[in-house]
């Protein structure tokens, strides 16, 4: 009887060593909440990302076009003009 315990106590610790190595992973329903919630994020950063750059280029069109006409910026506000 003696033989047969310390033979299931070495199978234990060899259970348990090989069991240590293993990497530990959260489970397949956390790894699927967590990739959907970083897909959630990296798409509202591509969208703003995308619209950003979309407002830069017709920013930039537009001040290119005043370029072209030799317009400035206009930082004041227009006055009446006196008859």
């Amino acid at each position: 009887m003696d033989s047969t315990l310390s033979h299931l106590w070495n199978l234990e610790y060899a259970f348990l060593e090989v069991k240590a190595e293993e990497p530990a992973r959260p489970r397949k329903e956390n790894l699927d909440i967590l990739s959907r919630k970083k897909n959630k994020i990296r798409k509202k950063k591509k969208k703003r990302k995308m619209k950003m750059n979309e407002i830069m280029a017709t920013e930039q069109t537009i001040n290119e076009q005043r370029n072209s006409y030799g317009i400035e910026k206009r930082t004041h506000k227009f006055t009446r003009m006196s008859e």
